[in-house]
C-alpha cells in the first residue's frame, strides 16, 4: 500500500500536513476523511430547511381545500403528488390509501400576526373549535399551551 504524507485536517477541505501521518496508509486516510465527513454532516440537518409529507386519499379534494381555505396553489404538480412552497419551507401531499391519524398537528405555520391569520382563515370558512379539557383549553379557537417551547415566545 502507498504511504501518504498529507491528510485532510480542516473542515474547509484544506490539505495540510498532519503530525505523524507519514506512516499512514491509504486506509488510515480513508478512515480520517470519513470521520471528517461525518463531523461536517452532523450539522447539515440542523442548518437545513424541513419539508413535511402528508398523505391524502383524494388529491383533488385536498388541492381544493388548500386553494379555497388557505389560499395556496401548488408550486409543483405531478401524478400522485402536490408540492407547496411556503416561505423557506415546503410540504407535499401524496396520494395514499392510508390517512394521517389527525390526532396531532401535522403542519404549522409561524406567522407574525396570529390574529390577522386567524381572521383571514375564518373569512375563508375555516372553523376553529373550542375545547375545555383537563390538559387543553382554547379561547376563541386558540390554545395557550403552558411550557410549549418557551424559547419560541408567547402569543400574548
Amino acid at each position: 500500500m502507498p504511504v501518504v504524507t498529507t491528510a485532510v485536517k480542516s473542515f474547509n477541505d484544506l490539505i495540510m500536513p498532519v503530525e505523524g501521518c507519514a506512516k499512514w496508509t491509504y486506509s488510515d486516510v480513508v478512515v480520517a476523511c470519513r470521520r471528517i465527513q461525518f463531523m461536517k454532516m452532523r450539522d447539515v440537518l440542523q442548518t437545513s430547511n424541513v419539508a413535511a409529507r402528508i398523505p391524502a386519499q383524494d388529491l383533488d379534494r385536498a388541492k381544493a381545500f388548500y386553494a379555497e381555505k388557505l389560499g395556496l396553489t401548488p408550486a409543483e404538480e405531478r401524478p400522485g403528488g402536490l408540492r407547496y412552497q411556503c416561505g423557506s419551507g415546503e410540504f407535499a401531499l401524496f396520494q395514499s390509501s392510508g390517512a394521517a391519524s389527525g390526532d396531532h398537528t401535522q403542519l404549522a405555520w409561524e406567522v407574525d400576526d396570529l390574529d390577522a391569520a386567524v381572521e383571514m382563515l375564518r373569512s375563508r370558512g375555516v372553523v376553529f373549535e373550542d375545547y375545555v379539557l383537563a390538559d387543553l383549553t382554547t379561547v376563541n379557537g386558540i390554545a395557550e399551551v403552558a411550557g410549549a417551547y418557551p424559547s419560541k415566545g408567547s402569543r400574548r
